[in-house]
């Protein structure tokens, strides 16, 4: 027991508040009391114990119960759903070919009523909207009211995986704001606990993937909470100082943090059960300059990444990758080092592989793609390897589809022009190459048939210059283009996955169709979900006669080495319009140049036969700049 004397009141109640509740080891927790209290209690008989501290209501059951939350997925086209934000409105869509069509009435107005920012809930029953007095909740099948945050000055949002819970943030930092953090229990709209912030870097508190912890970093380690109770509870990261980064794993309560090298001692990545308050694994490095972790969507692997110093002055950092396989007994680790700086790691969705986005000395970026296991024997062993590298490609971005296999290599940007080329991983095979000038973000539909870029409204300088969006297959080709003034945002509608076992999830990706040609080379590969069937139409053959059907067959081309020459030539020109159209302009132009030189000819001819000299220079100077002309115009 200890008496502190402080100035004044109000630095008393600041000490108070920072060190009431603290945990000292698993047994034991300070609490600091004024002393005022103290005295009244011993002063008082009848009060036998200290003034009781704050106690967090029980959760209330849902206020309003929302009828067909997920009518949107009965869809009979299976269609995707988003949301623009723009000038004031706030729009809901279909995701339709050649255009998308309205999802609401034109009577409800009550979306565009709110500030710039909109965002869906992670299973799509919600569509939040901020207002200065809090966050509304809209759903049902036209998005009406359902549900009120009130947290005024609200500036920041986050749910927890499955929507039972959420986190609110009105910007305001520093200890004196006790209520700057809002935890929210999402059916009942109560607010569960409040917290102040300190870290201006958002999202300071983060839920775990099954929604049993809430965990925020503090000055000395990860401070974890039990929901819904909002208890704090000892672990085994509580007391470590100087945590940079902490990430939770998709799947599980798995925690990822990392603390940085300081007075000798190696930096160290430690992966922590928190359900069991065990260690899975730590993973040390020397001559760290920097390091990032990523896990992979299954939450089986986890991803390293880490710049270090060289051991000789004058040389470049090198890089190293080690994958965690956190699933595995003792949660053994693979290394890769690269001379290359490391710029991204992006995981496929519900995949195995990764594509890395790296810098050469050169100032080229390349794109390598690595898989976490490896084919040796006709076994599949685990290790992770290298499959192939793309290299010389102006990104620097990279964008996979939620159900994998293709991978939009952006560059965003005006530097870059909003170069997009779209890739087939499987097939090592690019798509398409397209262009969206200033493009700033990307977004994929949930089921991964369409690719959305965007150029939003840039609020630093009020740039309102060719804001809107542009909607692509996932082959590469264009299926809508619209510009919209103030355009801020565009999002998909989240589909619950979720709700699937990991057997259904894991056989609704291998869902889908492969097409081959009669040689065994494969031309279209795509993987759908609730894939049924798929059956080519029959042609009526069997209604020709034996002498036709065998004249029918002799028309057939024969597989002949000119034909299979001819055939593999015409399968690596895809492009076939545009290559005719620049072959009737060759033509066009030839004929042009023809009819020309003619002319020329036929006035030479009559001048030496008037004159009796040569022509003169100006006047054939002057056919041949018409020739120039005509040539420029052609190509």
């Amino acid at each position: 027991m200890a008496i502190f004397e402080m100035r004044n009141a109000e630095e008393a109640k600041k000490v108070i508040a920072g060190l009431d509740n603290t945990p000292m080891d698993r047994a034991h927790t300070f609490h600091a009391y004024r002393y005022a209290d103290i005295v009244s209690v011993l002063a008082n008989s009848e009060e036998v114990a200290l003034p009781v501290k704050e106690k967090f209501a029980p959760l209330a059951k849902a206020t309003e119960y929302i009828e067909d939350a997920h009518k949107w997925m009965d869809d009979p086209l299976q269609r995707d759903q988003f949301c623009i934000r723009y000038n004031n409105n706030t729009e809901v869509y279909w995701c339709d070919s050649p255009n998308p069509i309205s999802a609401l009435d034109k009577t409800n107005q009550s979306l565009s009523l709110s500030l710039d920012k909109v965002m869906w809930s992670p299973l799509g029953t919600y569509l939040a909207t901020f207002h200065s007095k809090g966050v509304i909740l809209h759903a049902g099948p036209q998005l009406m009211e359902c549900g009120r945050f009130s947290h005024v000055g609200v500036d920041a949002l986050l749910f927890s995986s499955q929507e039972r819970y959420a986190v609110t943030w009105n910007g305001q930092l520093g200890v004196t704001y006790k209520d700057a953090i809002c935890i929210w229990d999402v059916a009942s709209n109560q607010v569960l606990r409040k917290f102040p912030c300190t870290d201006k870097l958002w999202p300071s508190y983060s839920f775990s993937a099954d929604e049993r912890f809430l965990a925020t970093k503090g000055t000395n380690g990860i401070g974890i909470f039990e929901l819904p109770s909002m208890q704090m509870v000892p672990r085994s990261c509580f007391g470590v100082p100087n945590i940079r980064e902490f990430t939770w794993s998709p799947a599980g309560s798995l925690l990822a943090y990392t603390i940085p090298e300081t007075n000798g001692k190696p930096a160290t990545v430690v992966v922590l059960d928190v359900a069991r308050d065990a260690r899975v694994q730590a993973v040390s490095f020397t001559n760290v300059e920097e390091v990032q972790i990523a896990w992979a969507p299954s939450g089986e692997f986890l991803a390293v990444v880490v710049a270090r110093y060289p051991k000789k002055r004058g040389k470049n950092l090198t890089y190293q990758i080690s994958v965690v396989r956190v699933k595995e007994r003792n949660a053994p680790s693979d290394a890769l080092v690269l001379a290359e700086k490391v710029e991204q790691l992006r995981w496929e969705p519900q995949g195995t592989r990764f594509a890395l986005l790296t810098a050469a000395a050169s100032g080229a970026r390349n794109v390598s793609f690595y898989s976490v296991y490896r084919q040796k024997g006709g076994e599949r062993v685990n290790e992770t390897c290298l499959l192939y590298t793309v290299t010389n490609k102006p990104c620097n971005n990279l964008f996979w589809s939620p159900m994998g296999n293709y991978l939009l290599i952006a560059g965003l940007g005006t530097t870059l022009k909003g170069r997009l080329e779209f890739w087939d991983v499987t097939a090592q095979a690019s798509l398409k190459e397209q262009e969206h000038f200033s493009c700033t973000n990307v977004e994929w539909s949930p089921n991964g048939h369409f690719c959305v870029t965007s150029s939003c409204y840039n609020t630093s300088n009020k740039q309102d210059y060719e804001n809107g969006y542009d909607v692509w297959d996932n082959r590469g080709e264009r299926v809508f283009h619209t510009r919209l003034p103030r355009f801020i945002s565009l999002q998909f509608r989240p589909w619950p996955l979720a709700t699937l076992s990991e057997e259904q999830r894991k056989n609704d990706y291998e869902n889908g169709y492969d097409v081959w040609d009669n040689r065994g080379e494969r031309v279209f590969h795509t993987r759908l979900p609730r894939f049924i069937s798929l059956q080519f139409r029959p042609w009526p053959l069997a209604t020709l006669s034996e002498e036709q059907r065998k004249n029918v067959k002799k028309m057939l081309p024969l597989t002949s080495e000119k034909y299979r020459k001819q055939h593999e030539q015409m399968e690596a020109l895809k492009h076939i319009s545009e290559i005719r159209k620049k072959l009737e302009a060759i033509d066009a132009f030839l004929a042009k140049k023809k009819e020309l030189c003619e002319k020329m000819a036929a006035v030479e001819a009559e001048r030496k036969q008037r004159f009796g000299k040569e022509p003169e220079r100006v006047e054939v100077s002057r056919l041949v700049e018409e020739v120039i002309d005509v040539t420029e115009e052609v190509c």
